[in-house]
């Protein structure tokens, strides 16, 4: 027992005696002053009781709360990863679209059944919609893309887009077709008469001289636009511009398709490309000599040709004689002696 303890024993003790063998006010003081003094002896355990069940309490509030942020950012970011891979994969599947676009276009200009002259769009929408199996490719499937713009009874020409196709993918690499790649090419201009629409071409051909920063005179208007064919009057060329848009949507209904569909599964993305491919062409009236077979330059008493000259074919000079008066000389147009 500790010397404390020894003490508050003995003084019980004594008080007990006291209190026995004295008169009632006698007790009452000798209770009063016992209990002041193990009032007083207790009086430091005191101050520091209710101290540590807040701090207990304040700790294990501060690590749930810790904890629940961490797991929670946790939770984000795998999030945003999945959403990055499924971006990713989309973008990768619809990029192939592009190079299609592009091979037909490039089929497109070089078909025999164009005009010679500078293509229109008549012309175009002519040979790619009568012909649109030839610009096809195996896994494609033709669509028409339809927009009412004029609020006229029945669907127009201009209303209508024949160049869009739709072809299958499988975007995750396990053997199963599970989202569509979806494109279309737009190359029609419409007239200075009336707005764009979203079956056009979406703006003109760009400049390439226009990067300096300041508004040049040649930058493409509709004020430049040269007739109906949609050719833009840009410097010293015709320029038009076709956009081809691009987007891989995943499948959510296989009724109809074959066994090597499936429905997308994973998160859903969705990206949409856009490209612009601008087209040119050199006015005939840029060229000095414009021949279509084989051109011979043999003049009999010499000649001065001022310009560019352009041929289909080969292109053969020589001189009569030696005499000076028989020499063929050609001049840029941009030359002092032209």
């Amino acid at each position: 027992m500790s010397p404390k303890r020894k003490l508050v024993r003995k003084i019980q003790k004594i008080s007990q005696k006291l209190c026995n063998n004295s008169s009632p006010i006698m007790k009452e003081q000798s209770l009063w002053l016992l209990r002041c003094f193990l009032i007083t002896r207790r009086q430091s355990d005191w101050i520091n009781a209710g101290f540590v069940l807040p701090t207990v309490v304040m700790v294990s509030l501060v690590v749930v709360l810790l904890t629940t942020a961490i797991l929670f950012r946790s939770f984000e970011r795998s999030k945003n990863a999945s959403n990055v891979r499924v971006n990713e994969a989309v973008l990768n599947a619809a990029s192939p679209a592009l190079e299609r676009a592009k091979a037909k276009i490039d089929q497109l200009f070089k078909d025999p059944r164009l005009p010679r002259s500078t293509p229109s769009d008549f012309s175009l929408t002519q040979v790619i919609g009568e012909n649109i199996s030839e610009f096809t490719f195996g896994d494609e499937t033709p669509l028409k893309v339809v927009k009412d713009f004029n609020s006229t009874s029945g669907i127009q020409d201009e209303e209508t887009l024949n160049t869009a196709w739709k072809y299958p993918v499988d975007t995750d690499n396990n053997g199963k077709l599970d989202s569509y790649t979806l494109y279309g090419i737009y190359f029609r201009t419409p007239t200075s008469n009336r707005p764009r629409n979203p079956l056009e071409a979406r703006t003109q051909p760009m400049d390439e001289g226009a990067t300096g920063g300041k508004c040049q005179s040649d930058v493409a208007t509709s004020a430049d636009l040269v007739g109906s064919q949609g050719w833009y009057k840009v410097g010293s060329k015709l320029k038009r511009s076709l956009f081809i848009y691009t987007a891989t949507v995943p499948i959510t209904d296989t009724t109809g398709l074959g066994n090597n569909y499936e429905k997308f599964s994973g998160n859903k993305g969705f990206v949409a490309l856009e490209y612009q491919q601008d087209r040119e062409r050199i006015p005939l009236n840029n060229n000095a000599v414009l021949y279509e077979n084989d051109l011979e330059i043999a003049p009999g008493f010499g000649i001065n040709i001022n310009g560019r000259i352009f041929t289909n074919g080969n292109l053969l000079t020589r001189q009569s004689g030696t005499a000076a008066s028989n020499t063929i000389r050609y001049y840029l147009v941009s030359s002092p002696k032209s």
